[in-house]
């Protein structure tokens, strides 16, 4: 976090790191069956829910990691069915 604090940072003018990062513990109840995919919605909505943009397809920098599949957004219909078989 460093690193990216101190070479990223510039880089982002506008923007600004918050103080400190935020995570939480996902409850029992939340790790049933499509949780995951519930909170990854969640943070997906985040900048339409901020107001940033008006849809959260508008925001360019949402995306995910899927091995063999480098073109894969988890905004895309078929998102979850392939980065559970991946």
């Amino acid at each position: 976090m460093s690193f990216l604090r101190t070479f990223l940072e510039p880089a982002l003018a506008s923007a600004r790191f918050q103080a400190q990062a935020h995570d939480s513990v996902l409850r029992q109840a939340e790790r049933e069956h499509g949780a995951f995919a519930n909170v990854c919605g969640y943070i997906l909505n985040n900048p339409a829910a901020a107001e940033l943009v008006t849809q959260p397809e508008d925001w360019s920098f949402s995306g995910a990691v899927v091995p063999g599949y480098p073109t894969l957004h988890p905004l895309n219909p078929d998102f979850w069915e392939k980065f559970q078989n991946s």
